[in-house]
């Protein structure tokens, strides 16, 4: 499933991602996404990690996590993550077919973020420099963007 913004642009392939689960990895740290969202919407909030630049909103993300919609501010929590430099992505998936949601236009009728509020273009997808944050050994990091719809 790709997740898309704008007209027919990528964003981010969550099914097969969410499907695969998890990579492993020596545990250093968590990293918490904390999204701003419409709690009035139904669905689950679907989020993915991504190491690098390379993978950046591909079908294989560091790893996933999932949130339910019941507060207006969620998190996906990324446990035992080593340090290094991360970005994030979710999507609100409000008919639960783990991907993006579009109307005839082409264009998103489901929710979507990336972190540090990376701003997603007309013309394509927030680029990986606009939303990578590092994370350091040992610590807890929380990254938080608000959730478009």
């Amino acid at each position: 499933m790709m997740l898309l913004l704008g007209a027919n642009v990528v964003i981010a392939p969550l099914d097969h991602a969410i499907a695969s689960g998890t990579s492993g990895a020596t545990a250093t740290g968590d990293v918490a996404f904390q999204l701003q969202i419409d709690p009035k919407r139904k669905g689950t909030i679907r989020c993915a990690l991504y190491r690098d630049e390379k993978t950046w909103l591909g079908d294989t993300p560091f790893r996933t996590a999932v949130a339910s919609p019941s507060a207006p501010l969620v998190t996906c929590r990324f446990r035992n993550v080593p340090k290094g430099n991360y970005a994030a992505a979710a999507l609100h998936d409000e008919d639960d077919n783990k991907k993006m949601t579009k109307n005839v236009l082409g264009l998103p009728t489901e929710g979507y973020a990336a972190s540090r509020n990376a701003h997603v273009g007309v013309l394509g997808p927030p680029k990986w420099d606009a939303a990578v944050f590092a994370h350091r050994s040992g610590e807890h990091t929380v990254e938080r963007a608000e959730m478009k719809y």
